[in-house]
């Protein structure tokens, strides 16, 4: 059974489900799977069985390569005014971080990304800092592109 596009619920009545994985944790047995559409997201939520395919130079060891793994990845979604905007394209980082002569906290840095979300917004969002082992960052707004 497929999933019809026009009935997400239609996922419900699948046995199996599947899809791609953006990473895999080996010591955890744990995904990494992007939201993208509806129909991927009940493939893998809504089935008794999930299937996720990946190559091998996707599974890392553990968390805190997990970590390292996505440290430089723009978000996939961000949050604002209440609304959701899913990314369609980005373009950096670019870091910006105190002067190498001050003795300063080495995770004391700002990660610049400019993107597009698919309604063709373009935004400029920074991350504070790197991801923390959950995989967790701060991530701001700085501003909007006309």
């Amino acid at each position: 059974t497929f999933i019809d596009p026009d009935n997400p619920d239609s996922a419900f009545d699948a046995e199996v489900g599947i899809t791609g994985a953006r990473l895999a944790v080996a010591e955890t047995g744990s995904l990494a799977l992007d939201s993208g559409s509806v129909q991927r997201r009940m493939a893998s939520l809504a089935v008794s069985v999930h299937i996720a395919i990946l190559r091998t130079d996707q599974i890392v060891a553990d968390l805190v390569d997990w970590a390292e793994a996505i440290g430089n990845a723009p978000p996939a979604l961000f949050r604002w005014r209440g609304r959701a905007h899913r990314v369609a394209r980005a373009e950096g980082p670019e870091r910006l971080a105190a002067e190498w002569w001050r003795e300063c906290d080495a995770r004391d840095f700002r990660d610049y990304y400019r993107v597009e979300d698919e309604d063709g917004g373009r935004y400029w969002l920074y991350r504070h800092g790197p991801f923390d082992a959950r995989g967790a960052a701060r991530w701001y707004l700085h501003g909007i592109f006309a």
